[in-house]
């Protein structure tokens, strides 16, 4: 199995409003100024328009996600006075030539499926919709997405600048490490970690959500087996943490200075 590329193809945020109303007879509100060009990857609408326009359509929720879609945009979550919509397959477009990083092309994933599954069948793509969004126009689940995902957390993002001569070097691999664990809260996802290596060039999907402390990357398409390697649970990852170990925690990370 061969893991492809993809194009990003989005009208742009200050657009939307624009297009819907001249191609689909849909009035959408932004909550904010947004200003003109692609760099805008989120934007925020009012909500109580949107559900006005739904009723006088006769659509639903996630009929109106489908609508957006066709313009490269989709709904990531629901509050009482806004919809957060997100740019639709946002290419990363950071560094990817450094060929000689330790880090380059090597991710972390956290589930709760046991590795004797996952190294079986690999990592399966999977999609978040929430039923709530017909029955109330809302999500119960925070944020959601329409298409099938694999999230993964970039090492690259996490070691910064790091070089094999730092002398600070595996004091800095353990706070990259021990921050990721606790900023994205991964026993929630599960207390199984899989190292992670997708083929070189490969550029991931970019999510707006989780800002720049917490680097998540995805994919639309299953990972296989053959670029997984299952290192540890979460507790053991933090116990070599909190003592300190180094040495033990580059030889997990298959990392060699």
């Amino acid at each position: 199995m061969k893991l492809n590329e993809f194009l990003e193809l989005a009208v742009p945020a200050d657009k939307l409003q624009d297009v819907l109303w001249k191609n689909d007879n849909f009035q959408i509100h932004y909550n904010q100024s947004v200003p003109s060009g692609n760099g805008i990857n989120s934007v925020d609408i009012n909500r109580n328009t949107v559900l006005d326009e739904l009723e006088l359509h006769n659509m639903k929720m996630t009929e109106f996600d489908k609508l957006l879609q066709k313009y490269g945009w989709y709904i990531s979550y629901i509050n009482s006075h806004s919809i957060n919509l997100l740019k639709l397959n946002t290419i990363d477009r950071e560094y990817y030539d450094d060929e000689d990083s330790f880090y380059h092309g090597i991710y972390l994933h956290f589930t709760k499926v046991v590795p004797t599954k996952i190294l079986k069948s690999g990592l399966i793509a999977k999609d978040s919709l929430d039923p709530e969004m017909d029955k109330s126009g809302t999500v119960k689940r925070g944020i959601v997405y329409p298409d099938k995902r694999v999230y993964l957390w970039k090492m690259e993002d996490i070691s910064g600048n790091l070089e094999r001569d730092d002398k600070d070097f595996d004091t800095r691999v353990i706070k990259a490490i021990k921050t990721l664990i606790n900023s994205i809260g991964a026993d929630g996802y599960g207390q199984y970690i899989y190292l992670v290596k997708l083929p070189s060039g490969l550029k991931t999907h970019y999510d707006n959500e989780y800002g720049t402390t917490c680097p998540a990357r995805y994919v639309t398409q299953n990972v296989p087996p053959s670029y997984l390697k299952y290192i540890g649970t979460v507790s053991r990852m933090k116990e070599i943490i909190e003592t300190g170990n180094a040495k033990r925690l580059l030889q997990i990370l298959n990392i060699e200075k």
